[in-house]
């Protein structure tokens, strides 16, 4: 995958440039191809657009597809179509429509995708994925339930987030419930499950269960129980 976000990089780098997108405060703008797109406040992109660098701090509609090399998002964003950039990180309420294909991707808060295909992705929060998610690596750290499709990867790590609720993470210290992940079906080389509740046909060649993990569907492979 490197290999091919290497190829959009250089495509990019490559086009005629139209400048610099800014959006202060609240406005809107046509899409295109930008060299740098930061939108501050509450701004609406009309179109497909693409850009070697896209922020935004606040809240962001994107009517149509987003492709980036690199994408750092802050508030709640909308992306109507699909996301693809080499290294994607967002922080508050991600939509995504279609899919979002990043080389790495760093997603913390509400997250809602229609299917993701990453090397490295790591996402911490409420997650509703409701394709397929496929790729290297990825670790989920959950502080409520959440609902994904088709999960193929090499590595898959399931944990309880570090910011769980305090509320919540009193209960769970005194055997009250865990978070939960429901998923059409989990294939993966290796999967390593800490206090989660996994709701999901596994085959894994080596399942490592920690704490309060369970597994709630077939389970076929290596099973390792630790504490």
């Amino acid at each position: 995958m490197s290999e091919l976000f290497d190829s959009y990089e250089s495509a990019l780098s490559g086009k005629k440039r139209r400048g610099s997108l800014s959006i202060s405060g609240a406005g809107k703008a046509n899409g295109g191809y930008y060299q740098e797109i930061k939108i501050s406040g509450a701004g609406k992109v009309e179109g497909d657009v693409e850009s070697e660098r896209v922020s935004v701090a606040g809240s962001a509609v994107f009517s149509g597809n987003v492709v980036a090399v690199e994408a750092k998002l802050a508030g709640a964003v909308k992306v109507l179509g699909s996301l693809k950039a080499k290294r994607v990180s967002s922080a508050g309420a991600l939509k995504v429509m279609g899919c979002l294909e990043a080389e790495e991707a760093l997603l913390t808060g509400g997250i809602s995708i229609g299917c993701l295909t990453f090397t490295f992705a790591r996402i911490e929060g409420g997650i509703r994925i409701l394709g397929k998610t496929e790729g290297e690596h990825l670790v989920l750290n959950l502080s409520d339930e959440s609902k994904v499709g088709e999960v193929s990867v090499k590595k898959l790590e399931v944990k309880t987030a570090e910011k769980y609720g305090v509320v919540k993470l009193i209960k769970l210290l005194s055997g009250g419930d865990v978070p939960v992940l429901e998923a059409s079906k989990i294939d993966a080389e290796e999967v390593t499950i800490y206090n989660v509740t996994v709701k999901a046909p596994v085959r894994a060649r080596r399942i490592i269960l920690r704490g309060k993990a369970r597994i709630e569907g077939e389970v076929q492979g290596e099973v390792i129980q630790e504490k």
